[in-house]
């Protein structure tokens, strides 16, 4: 969204979300709830939509107020719909599955990275939400054990990245190289995830923040295996003291979780019991904090794990108790949540067709259903825009019903309107033609354009129209000419140039027809030039 045009207090509160979330300048929590007092009082739907969102960005990312994150997100949603905020909505729908992935959910966390990547991102920013969906597609392969699909989306992600070097873009680069080296080594090739490595320790030494923000369980539980599987011990346990320091200090977020309960686990397939018990007690208050049935199920696997390999028999009984206790409220839980998912599913699914209904009714012309004037705005501009840089042809014709006021006052009005939709159905069928597009531009006007289309197509098409209508023989008795409906065409084509402007073609369009209604009303006129003179009228094609 363009956060340009609003005043300057709302930009700075956005620029401070920004830094916050990016760049770690600030309260990222205190930032957005500012952000979100100051749409409030704006009362502005598609800035309430961003604030909402990031504050439920905010919330996931903090222990603190985890638990408020779905509230924040369920409101940002209908605003980011109603708003068209597809960048968002991506975000949003991303986030979405990861929390789902956090709860244990498998198939409905894909389900919402599918319908995040469905989402149309052209905006150089959004080009950033399309590696990080296909990088969260891959952990939830990868925690499913198809560590190859987790490697294809993985590698996406890293090929589909800008290649930038800001701190933000590095960062998510290093993330992949993780999940990508990750993926290797599950799959037994040991030298790709080397290579991962390498890259990884090169990103970080050009850039100490990326190396600050790396510095997660994540990131040293890949160190250490590699190093392990490389027979580099020193090392290895220099990332493993790392992760249990990092640990005790509580200097991680419950999105990182499940990555410190694998790296326990190797550590205690190590038979480092002593870092591995200390590990396990510093996850203890942030697992019990959450919430999370899931988490606390994956918690008490981690210590049947740990207490079976120490042979502690009576600690054992009571975390295998646990283990079942838990695994019980995550069966519970998962089933409201996946009946609380498809109610949101299908309320954002009615809420889109709304939005879909809505938007066609405001392009669309209610007597004739064809695109209205604002539609046609809309499409001429871009396609004018896509003729001068293709340097392929553009056609433009304005058409209208001669003597329709004597039409109307011989019939009536209602007769008038059935001739409208009589006419435009002849239109909609020209139109079928992907390269020509119609729209009625007000009273008894309409407009076609035609595009890459020679002289002599343009005046096949326009032709068709101009005897279709002839051969209806609707009378019109009161007609100064011909005593049927006729209709008058006139046509601009030519190649657009770096002078011309979308008004030229209107311009010419509409001088050619003014020509047809001076001369002999029924006819079509085409001119490549933008003003009249002798020698323009000499070059006019007529039917």
């Amino acid at each position: 969204m363009d956060i340009s045009k609003y005043d300057s207090k709302t930009r700075e509160l956005y620029q401070k979300v920004m830094d916050a979330k990016e760049l770690h300048i600030g309260d990222y929590y205190a930032g957005c709830r500012a952000f979100l007092k100051n749409a409030i009082a704006l009362d502005d739907p598609k800035l309430l939509g961003i604030a909402y969102y990031w504050m439920s960005n905010a919330c996931y990312i903090s222990n603190k107020y985890y638990d408020k994150f779905m509230g924040y997100l369920q409101k940002a949603l209908p605003y980011l719909q109603g708003a068209g905020d597809y960048e968002n909505l991506a975000r949003a729908y991303n986030l979405l599955g990861i929390d789902a992935l956090n709860h244990g959910d498998p198939q409905i966390c894909l389900d919402y990275f599918m319908n995040a990547l469905n989402f149309p991102t052209n905006d150089e920013d959004a080009k950033q939400i399309l590696p990080m969906i296909h990088f969260n597609m891959g952990q939830a392969y990868a925690q499913f054990g198809d560590y190859k699909e987790c490697l294809k989306h993985v590698t996406k992600a890293i090929r589909t990245l800008p290649r930038k070097k800001d701190p933000y873009l590095l960062y998510m680069r290093a993330s992949c190289l993780v999940a990508q080296g990750f993926a290797y080594l599950n799959l037994g090739r040991v030298n790709p995830a080397v290579t991962c490595l390498d890259a990884l320790l090169k990103i970080e030494d050009y850039s100490e923040t990326v190396k600050k923000e790396m510095d997660e369980p994540y990131t040293q539980y890949f160190k250490a295996v590699v190093y392990h599987k490389t027979q580099q011990p020193q090392l290895r346990d220099q990332f493993i003291d790392r992760f249990v320091s990092v640990m005790e200090n509580g200097n991680f977020s419950f999105d990182v979780i499940y990555d410190a309960f694998r790296f326990t686990d190797f550590l205690i397939d190590l038979s480092k019991y002593d870092l591995a018990a200390r590990s396990i007690n510093a996850a203890r208050n942030i697992v019990e904090t959450s919430k999370v049935s899931y988490a606390q199920a994956a918690y008490a696997r981690l210590q049947v794990h740990y207490y079976t390999r120490i042979r502690d028999d009576e600690n054992l009984i009571v975390v295998l108790q646990e283990f079942y206790n838990s695994s019980e409220r995550h069966r519970i839980e998962a089933a409201k949540s996946y009946v609380a998912s498809m109610n949101l599913r299908n309320t954002l699914e009615e809420m889109r067709k709304d939005n879909e209904r809505l938007a066609y009714a405001a392009a669309t012309d209610s007597l004739t259903d064809l695109p209205n004037r604002s539609a046609m705005n809309s499409y001429l501009e871009s396609i004018f825009e896509e003729c001068y840089r293709k340097q392929i042809s553009l056609g433009v014709e304005l058409l209208d019903i001669d003597y329709f006021k004597e039409y109307n006052d011989t019939y009536g009005h209602q007769a008038g309107d059935e001739l409208l939709v009589k006419l435009a159905e002849i239109l909609r069928d020209v139109a079928m033609d992907p390269d020509v597009f119609v729209a009625r531009y007000g009273g008894d006007e309409f407009v076609l354009t035609y595009r890459g289309m020679t002289d002599e197509q343009v005046m096949e098409k326009a032709d068709r129209i101009r005897t279709r209508v002839k051969d209806m023989a609707i009378p019109n008795k009161n007609s100064r000419g011909e005593k049927t409906v006729t209709v008058s065409q006139g046509i601009r084509n030519a190649v657009p140039v770096m002078s011309n402007r979308l008004w030229d073609f209107f311009y010419t369009a509409d001088n050619a027809l003014y020509s047809v209604k001076r001369s002999e009303k029924g006819q079509i006129a085409l001119m490549h030039k933008a003003y009249i003179s002798n020698d323009s009228l000499e070059d006019v094609m007529r039917v």
